[in-house]
């Protein structure tokens, strides 16, 4: 009888507390563009561009992003992972592999830095949390991220 009230108490612990320890990935658009302005809206988005073309990438959740129930801001980090893909249409090498920390409960997240690509082809971007990455950079194909967008590079 102990057992089960002790398994019991742990299953309402777990369930009362289960958001903390995880977290279902708010769905944000994530833009390929020119630049971003003071409040980090995207300055002509972009899905075609040109080899050695500066581009930043930008990302919109619907409402703020909270980390849980948190009401100040909390630091976190977000891997901007970036894949050349096959003809297959699967990601099949990493090309960049950024991180940028930031400040939970804003809406809008971008790049500092520019961004170029040397070589023509198919690329696909993705945002998530840096702890979901694959820390080999060779997998890709994420079926959980912020955002992510394709773009074509063009000689």
């Amino acid at each position: 009888m102990k057992k089960i009230k002790f398994s019991f108490f742990v299953f309402i612990l777990i369930f009362a507390f289960g958001d903390s320890y995880s977290q279902k990935l708010p769905k944000a658009v994530l833009t390929v563009c020119e630049n971003t302005d003071e409040d980090s809206n995207p300055i002509n988005p972009r899905t075609t561009l040109k080899v050695g073309e500066h581009v930043v990438f930008q990302i919109s959740f619907p409402e703020k992003y909270k980390i849980s129930r948190e009401k100040e801001p909390a630091q976190f980090i977000i891997a901007w992972e970036v894949f050349k893909v096959n003809d297959e249409g699967q990601d099949e090498k990493n090309v960049t592999d950024l991180r940028m920390i930031a400040n939970s409960l804003f809406r809008k997240y971008a790049t500092a830095e520019f961004q170029t690509f040397s070589y023509p082809g198919k690329y696909r971007v993705y945002a998530l949390p840096w702890e979901m990455r694959d820390d080999n950079y060779k997998t890709g194909n994420y079926k959980d991220y912020f955002g992510k967008t394709e773009i074509e590079v063009v000689e």
